[in-house]
């Protein structure tokens, strides 16, 4: 549950539009309404499950104190740098992770920033960052242009050689990601 689900934030204060409304027991009228940023929570707690085995606040044993957690500021979500199975987190789902937990849900990313290319996770290869490489196909790379560079036959690279080799590696690069 998103911290504001837990929260009422929509209960009747004196003075406000509802303080009046009863429901037909004689209580007070509460009305909440939840958006996106409440499900952007709920998929920052299922990806974390999916990547730890685990909820956000399972460590913590009594429900109710589970709760308060949710709702309480200060204190933090653990992020470990591993998951399970000790598997190493692409900095990418951390950060996917951290942005969709955020507590204030004006904090949190809109469901449109996430599809449109804005999130490292979730759209890792969006044409405005490139793609993600390995350091094993880096090395290939710069492997590839000491020896470019190296060749006396076909001298020094050009400067238009030099201002093709971003495409044309970026390309390379997909290639080889994309195969495997």
């Amino acid at each position: 549950m998103s911290p504001e689900s837990i929260t009422d934030t929509n209960a009747a204060v004196p003075g406000s539009d509802n303080a009046n409304k009863l429901q037909s027991d004689g209580r007070a009228a509460k009305m909440m309404k939840l958006g996106k940023p409440s499900d952007v929570w709920s998929l920052g707690c299922i990806l974390y499950q999916l990547t730890y085995g685990r909820p956000p606040f399972a460590h913590i044993a009594n429900q109710i104190s589970r709760i308060l957690a949710i709702t309480n500021p200060s204190i933090a979500i653990s992020f470990p740098a591993t998951g399970i199975g000790a598997v190493a987190l692409p900095p990418g789902l951390k950060a996917t992770l951290r942005r969709c937990l955020q507590r204030d849900p004006g904090a949190r990313p809109s469901v449109d920033t996430m599809l449109n290319g804005h999130d490292a996770f979730l759209d890792p290869d969006a044409a405005e960052r490139g793609v993600v490489i390995s350091e094993e196909l880096l090395g290939q790379i710069i492997g590839r242009v000491v020896e470019r560079c190296g060749d006396q036959r076909k001298g020094f690279p050009t400067s238009e050689e030099v201002r093709q080799y971003p495409a044309s590696f970026m390309n390379k690069i997909r290639e080889m990601v994309e195969k495997g």
